[in-house]
């Protein structure tokens, strides 16, 4: 499987995609799945697949958080065609941060290909969304699973909702 996004293309792949970024955790089982961001099919939910039974996981409906989104966000995407795109499971394995992503002319090499917006932040032990904001800004996860961490040194506090400029102390 190919993360078209980082340019890693292959016109074959049609199915889920995962990528070569640490979307999980090495010490965990537990493997955010999703679908191509031109094309999800049936990969438009919030999933986790567990590496060791096969099972899917369907963390949460993509209605059921497109319906907490601020308003923004509900008016960029339709309900139908969007997707959880790029889902990524904190060092804790409770919380999966991703962005919105919705198919435009559906071709995966095109400038036009998907509208994909947003950082969100889905907290799977209180089963909702505790952080959202409109820029990705190529996130990772700090060690604590309370902190992202983005370009250019934005640190994210999803606990208290607040960001802060400058070093990033890790």
């Amino acid at each position: 499987f190919f993360q078209a996004e980082d340019g890693i293309r292959d016109y074959k792949v049609t199915g889920v995609q995962t990528c070569a970024l640490p979307i999980c955790q090495p010490t965990g089982n537990l493997v955010p799945i999703y679908g191509p961001h031109w094309a999800p099919g049936l990969h438009r939910d919030l999933l986790l697949l567990d590496a060791i039974t096969g099972k899917v996981e369907r963390v949460a409906p993509i209605t059921d958080i497109l319906a907490q989104c601020p308003a923004w966000l509900q008016q960029v995407y339709d309900p139908h065609r969007v997707s959880a795109f790029f889902p990524v499971l904190s060092p804790d394995q409770r919380r999966m941060f991703f962005k919105l992503s919705q198919p435009n002319d559906g071709q995966m090499r095109s400038r036009n290909a998907s509208t994909r917006h947003g950082l969100l932040v889905f907290d799977r032990d209180a089963n909702r969304l505790i952080y959202t904001t409109e820029s990705w800004g190529h996130p990772a996860w700090h060690p604590d699973s309370n902190v992202i961490i983005t370009v250019p040194n934005l640190k994210i506090d999803v606990n208290a909702g607040t960001q802060q400029i400058g070093r990033a102390h890790v």
